[in-house]
């Protein structure tokens, strides 16, 4: 099967997400002699862009994982742009060292619903975005070991003389599963849904740096005073607080911050990284 492109897609906001859909389209695109094109949903503007494949690009796209599934407010845009024309697809989710549960197979099935044929597929482990646990994850055996995955997947499809050859990959999950129900310390339900940073006026520059890495575009600089204001969703990803160099932003929400010492209470043992190879 000849493979003209190819093609990475992710939505990255804390890089990790970024690092492993690059590392398996390198890998890819070594074995074909491609080169690596990529497109970026870290802004809004990005995401509602249409992006259309044919059967000669191969695409590897990359989702983080939100409370055992995509996140809920960046999944629709797979569905609504990114369309595929039996176009050989690798998914990849990371997750943050709990669980993917159904993640995978939720990626999967947009992806499959859209024109591309899931060849393979692969749940990461990676530096949770706001718990301390999975920290150093990516390591550069991750890393790695994404690339090879990469290239085993693209030498099994240089064999594959038809596209009706290609076997979709099979994934553990369900795509239509609810979503994990974060807990506090006390294993009750943790209400955090509308939670966000706050910004201490004293310590805010008005940089802008966190205009400019908030993936939902939720932030703006307020010209009369120069400091940080947010005034749209927040996910949670952490992306605003990780780029203020003067920390003038924190969470102080208590139902948060408790979900937070649940996970680094329970969720500190190592993962390992699952793949689903493509099968000849």
């Amino acid at each position: 099967m000849e493979i003209k492109k190819t093609m990475a897609v992710y939505f990255s906001p804390t890089t990790s997400t970024r690092q492993l859909t690059l590392a398996v389209g390198k890998g890819v695109a070594s074995v074909f002699g491609t080169q690596l094109h990529f497109k970026n949903w870290g802004r809004p503007r990005m995401r509602e862009q249409d992006a259309v494949f044919d059967r000669e690009t191969l695409a590897v796209v990359g989702m983080p994982t939100y409370a055992g599934r995509l996140p809920n407010l960046i999944a629709p845009s797979i569905s609504d742009h990114l369309k595929g024309n039996k176009t050989p697809a690798i998914a990849v989710v990371t997750y943050g060292n709990r669980a993917y549960e159904n993640s995978l197979a939720e990626l999967v099935s947009r992806l499959s619903k859209n024109g591309f044929i899931v060849v393979a597929a692969a749940a990461i482990p990676c530096a949770h975005a706001f718990a301390n646990i999975g920290e150093g994850r990516p390591t550069q055996q991750d890393i790695v070991d994404a690339a090879v995955f990469g290239q085993k997947t693209a030498l099994n499809l240089a064999q594959v003389e038809y596209e009706n050859q290609l076997t979709p990959v099979a994934v553990p999950g369900d795509p239509d599963a609810p979503y994990y129900t974060p807990l506090k310390e006390d294993g009750t339900p943790a209400h955090f849904l509308k939670a966000k940073p706050e910004i201490d006026e004293a310590r805010c520059t008005g940089c802008g740096v966190c205009v400019r890495f908030c993936p939902m575009g939720s932030f703006a600089v307020n010209p009369l005073n120069g400091k940080a204001e947010i005034h749209g969703v927040c996910i949670k990803c952490q992306a605003c607080l990780r780029g203020c160099l003067p920390e003038a932003l924190a969470f102080k929400d208590p139902d948060f911050l408790s979900h937070r010492k649940m996970l680094e209470a329970h969720y500190s043992a190592h993962q390992d990284a699952a793949y689903f190879p493509f099968a000849i």
